[in-house]
């Protein structure tokens, strides 16, 4: 075979042509995902953090009626440069991710168009050197404008760091509640946190496994409520005594269907507890197990909820799995969650690794193995009081 170009030619063996018609076809086709994936990251949206509420409060650039992932429990997906199983679940949205752009950047979301950006775009001051230390010994992360200016790095290794800090004793041993293995949920029995035949529990995402709802009802007499729009059930009362009631219903940021061809019903929390008749009853234990919805729902609970209207416990799964966005932004919209968490008054009480080969992958950062999926229980560091009825 022979090339030609001008006044210049090669011969090629046909085995060799062979060859390299594979390796400019390979180039195409790496081309044409980068270009995909870049128009895909510029099109992202920003998460406000709590604080962003006080830079401007007149701002109405929220993120009501989007959504990021569809809560399908129990699977995992391909997000950037960690690697774990396909599911059939499909973004319905582009992610909600918060953008920090450099001062001088000329692009569109700049200052003047998004007030929400100047908790970044205003960050200087480098990070306290024992920024890790207090994230270990006291339990505390930076500041937003510090962790804005830290590198993916020292972004990766805090997080880490973070969630593997207990911050609040529970008073009492702590007990699992239903299954043992994945299903299963560790819950604070003090009563200071969990009245006995006086609680109520919201338990969302549930794939078939009321093993935690069952017993949670059976052994502390609470009412438990369970949701979850994937299993194909209609909404009904699951038992009497103890009180199960399952709904059909996904919890989100906005209030209507998923724009797939599931068409999942979805709610706000706060719609939640205006449908059911709790706007005057705060729940003792909200369970969260929505496979990266949480990194949705929480933004819109933690902004429109008054602390003393949150439950005494917290409890969640959270999957650390790359949305497509550059490293940096998606360490910084996990760390603002958890500094939320913290600012409204939630402290850590326990964490179990989840210890699934699709949970634990190498760091690109740092090339050390990292969890990227913890289950946690928070608890208030002042309990809310209002009784159950």
């Amino acid at each position: 075979m022979e090339l030609a170009y001008g006044k210049c030619s090669i011969k090629l063996h046909p085995v060799s042509a062979f060859i390299f018609l594979i390796l400019c076809t390979g180039l195409l086709v790496i081309y044409e995902e980068g270009y995909q994936t870049h128009r895909q990251i510029t099109s992202l949206t920003y998460i406000p953090s709590l604080s962003d509420k006080i830079i401007n409060s007149n701002s109405n650039n929220g993120n009501q009626g989007t959504e990021v992932f569809t809560n399908r429990p129990k699977k995992t997906v391909l997000m950037g440069n960690y690697t774990a199983p396909n599911s059939p679940a499909r973004p319905t949205h582009q992610p909600v991710i918060m953008n920090p752009l450099p001062v001088n950047a000329n692009v569109k979301g700049t200052v003047s168009e998004n007030p929400h950006m100047l908790e970044c775009v205003q960050a200087k001051t480098p990070p306290d050197n024992n920024y890790l230390r207090n994230a270990l010994l006291l339990g505390r992360l930076p500041s937003k404008s510090e962790m804005c200016v830290m590198t993916v790095k020292q972004l990766d290794i805090l997080l880490q760091a973070y969630m593997n800090t207990i911050q609040i004793l529970c008073g009492s041993s702590m007990v699992r509640m239903g299954a043992r293995k994945d299903g299963g949920w560790d819950v604070c029995p003090n009563e200071r946190y969990l009245q006995k035949d006086n609680c109520l529990v919201y338990s969302f995402g549930i794939n078939n496994d009321f093993s935690f709802d069952d017993e949670i009802a059976r052994e502390y007499g609470c009412k438990v409520h369970s949701f979850d729009p994937s299993m194909r059930k209609s909404d009904h009362v699951r038992s009497k005594k103890p009180f199960v009631s399952f709904h059909a219903t996904g919890l989100s940021n906005f209030n209507g269907t998923t724009s797939d061809r599931n068409r999942w019903k979805m709610k706000t929390l706060s719609a939640i507890r205006q449908e059911l008749g709790h706007t005057q009853t705060t729940p003792d234990v909200l369970k969260m197990d929505i496979e990266f919805s949480e990194w949705n729902a929480l933004p819109e609970i933690l902004h429109h909820t008054n602390p003393e209207d949150l439950p005494n416990q917290f409890i969640a799964e959270f999957h650390y799995f790359r949305f497509k966005s550059d490293l940096k932004t998606h360490w910084l919209s996990v760390l603002f969650t958890f500094k939320d968490l913290y600012d409204v008054g939630y402290r850590i009480a326990w964490i179990s690794r989840n210890i699934d080969v699709n949970c634990i992958k190498q760091s690109k950062s740092t090339g050390r193995m990292y969890y990227l999926c913890h289950e946690v229980t928070f608890l208030k560091e002042t309990p809310s009081t209002t009784r159950k009825s």
